[in-house]
């Protein structure tokens, strides 16, 4: 066999579509028709080059990064209290009665449970709301808690008569419904479309899957918050924030955005190949043969030369079925809707070869 110090090989993703209908623009084999003479001895391999069309499409989210958190209103504490006056079933009906009128959805109630009395706490915020016992409340009621997180709670003891004889008349037994406000989680699916209408239409349905009637998105001019109600306040995810161009980490209504990059928080192209050895990235041994970054122009062909090539050994001696597998940061599969060629360049491995001779 000739003693050549190097070669360049071209696989293209059309080709490979071509040999078998499993194949696409984002993961493709091609088998070689010739054999390929290698140089003889150690030899390593790089990518000097690629061709391809930017994919039409958004890349994928991380994983939890495709949320926009909505909060309505503020947290609320609401201070109540029983007070001892003639009995306590009596005195627990006018506090019922006292709150319906003052509207508080807040209520008392007594199960009998084993012969036992017990008593029940219910609020009707429509939240996660939070209940805090005062300790006189805790005694007589029979509530081994100073602090639930519940909107329905049950003592956990009896109610304790003798504990409520011995209070004052008069006496408040006070306890606190602490009220979050409303919160809503909206999860983008993917992938989104590179179109900021499309990206907002996303947007605007999940909030009517989360039945946010009353606050959409527009883009009109760039992306706006269409609302009456201020009280919104809207937290987006890092890549969100990224997409919509802002470092605010929550605003209200009256965000908006002249300019929108869909490509933003995941701009790199992740080129695989059964060529390398494995390398470590991302704390994981991975056969990458590159990192390119994508590029934003549509319909438009790119050309990338790399320089310096970086090279890795070759893996194997045996170039008859070349794998090439393009993912996204996130690790999916980008899908390209054309061509994209790579062009390898392989070479006599000269360093590693002197160290293998030195160590032998």
């Amino acid at each position: 066999m000739e003693d050549r110090h190097s070669l360049y090989l071209t696989v293209s993703s059309t080709c490979a579509i071509k040999q078998s209908a499993s194949n696409s623009n984002g993961d493709y084999f091609t088998n070689l028709i010739n054999k390929v003479e290698l140089p003889i001895g150690l030899c390593e391999v790089g990518i000097a080059e690629v061709f391809y069309t930017p994919c039409q499409k958004v890349f994928g989210y991380e994983i939890g990064d495709n949320h926009i958190n909505l909060t309505l209103g503020k947290e609320e504490t609401i201070i109540l209290k029983v007070i001892k006056e003639v009995l306590l079933p009596i005195d627990i009906t006018s506090f019922n009665i006292t709150c319906s009128e003052q509207g508080y959805p807040v209520a008392l109630r007594q199960l009998s449970i084993n012969e036992k009395i017990y008593y029940q706490i219910k609020t009707e915020y429509g939240g996660n709301d939070f209940i805090r016992l005062s300790e006189t409340f805790q005694n007589v009621f029979g509530f081994e808690q100073a602090l639930y997180e519940s909107n329905e709670i049950l003592a956990e003891n009896p109610v304790n008569i003798a504990a409520y004889n011995a209070l004052p008349q008069g006496a408040g037994m006070l306890f606190e419904v602490i009220v979050p406000p409303k919160s809503f989680v909206l999860k983008l699916k993917e992938p989104t479309e590179l179109t900021v209408d499309d990206f907002v239409s996303a947007i605007n349905e999940e909030l009517l899957l989360a039945n946010v009637l009353d606050l959409s998105f527009s883009s009109d001019e760039g992306i706006n918050i269409v609302s009456n109600n201020t009280n919104y306040r809207i937290t987006p995810s890092r890549r969100i924030r990224e997409i919509l161009g802002t470092d605010k980490e929550e605003f209200g209504i009256d965000f908006s955005t002249p300019s929108v990059d869909l490509f933003s928080g995941n701009k790199r192209i992740i080129i695989y190949t059964n060529l390398v050895t494995p390398q470590i990235y991302n704390g994981r041994h991975e056969n990458i043969g590159a990192l390119l970054k994508h590029e934003r122009l549509q319909n438009t062909e790119v050309h990338k030369t790399f320089s310096p090539v970086q090279y890795h050994h070759l893996q194997g001696d045996n170039l008859a079925s070349i794998h090439l597998c393009l993912r996204n940061e996130t690790g999916e599969i980008i899908p390209f809707s054309q061509d994209f060629t790579v062009t390898f360049h392989i070479r006599k491995g000269f360093e590693r070869q002197r160290e293998s001779e030195a160590k032998g």
